[in-house]
């Protein structure tokens, strides 16, 4: 498990960075932010998609990116958490939609968080420990919660590290 945790954070982290991203992190640019846009991606990200090719049982993968930028279950299961978590922390429904563009298709186009949302709410919370998404589901509130604290983390391990301490990870 804190190997495939490891994975996820690598791959936010480079998700996280685009050409418009200046600068040293902690010195005029941050990673994770808004933290419950990272948290919710992070919830869903590599989730078994419909769309998935079949893989062999001893990969630990994700779905590939056309595949999250096509599903419509992913996207709205997405697109709600982001929505209702990021209102929930006070970010601002721009923030949120910037976040958005930036995260939801890996680099494709998916248009905006709200023409994605679920028309209603999701009746089915994802399991912590499930392996594939079917149909839009709520975030597993316990699953969300630990993904922001490991962005949290990982974030203050990139600021003491800019800072002259030696990390060995």
């Amino acid at each position: 498990m804190l190997s495939k945790t490891l994975l996820l954070v690598f791959v936010l982290f480079a998700s996280s960075i685009n050409a418009g991203d200046i600068g040293v992190v902690g010195l005029g640019r941050t990673i994770f932010q808004p933290l419950c846009c990272y948290a919710c991606l992070s919830s869903f990200w590599s989730l078994q998609l419909s769309c998935t090719e079949v893989q062999r049982e001893d990969q630990d993968r994700g779905s590939d990116p056309f595949c999250h930028s096509t599903n419509t279950a992913y996207l709205s299961s997405l697109a709600y958490c982001m929505h209702v978590k990021c209102a929930a922390d006070n970010v601002s429904s721009s923030e949120t939609e910037q976040c958005w563009a930036r995260v939801a298709g890996d680099g494709v186009s998916v248009g905006s968080l709200e023409s994605n949302l679920p028309s209603i709410v999701p009746a089915v919370t994802l399991p912590y420990d499930a392996g594939s998404l079917d149909q839009t589901s709520l975030v597993n509130e316990q699953y969300y919660e630990d993904s922001q604290k490991t962005n949290q983390g990982y974030v203050l391990l990139v600021l003491w590290g800019r800072k002259g301490l030696v990390l060995i990870w």
